[in-house]
């Protein structure tokens, strides 16, 4: 919910606990690095062997954002991760294009309720759109890394 925005509950913003919000805001965010760059440079400046991304493109094939991805955009991603030497895990809508792309990565299906994309309607314009849309979609996670699970 928007601050100031709706009339079914009450606004959750409380000025008097604005000042201790932004405080934990700013501890929450002081070592987060913010780009605004194509998703292969960012790769290409911070992959480490020990770096883990998690990637979440545009859904192939549904024009949704205000930048959306081409095609090519998908295939230059894949062979960016093949070439790099860190860890990734990516969501991506399930479509036959894409299995093809990432088809050299490990996959692991999944179902779930997203408002995104519910409907061909996503070309619509966001602010005619209704919020309350909801689908059940196929993802699929591609992922390069060994996951292990500690139990303690």
């Amino acid at each position: 919910m928007h601050p100031g925005k709706g009339t079914a509950q009450p606004s959750k913003l409380n000025i008097l606990d604005l000042e201790e919000s932004i405080i934990q805001i700013h501890r929450r965010l002081a070592r987060v690095t913010i780009e605004n760059l194509p998703c292969g440079d960012v790769i290409q400046r911070y992959v480490r062997p020990q770096t883990f991304f998690y990637l979440d493109p545009p859904y192939y094939g549904i024009k949704a954002y205000r930048l959306n991805f081409e095609p090519k955009d998908f295939e230059v991603l894949a062979q960016t991760l093949a070439k790099m030497k860190g860890r990734f895990l990516m969501s991506l809508n399930d479509h036959k294009e894409v299995r093809h792309i990432f088809g050299g990565f490990k996959i692991q299906r999944s179902r779930c309720a997203t408002a995104a994309c519910a409907s061909p309607a996503a070309t619509v314009p966001r602010a005619e759109r209704s919020r309350s849309v909801t689908t059940n979609r196929d993802q699929i996670l591609w992922k390069m890394y060994t996951f292990h699970l500690f139990l303690g």
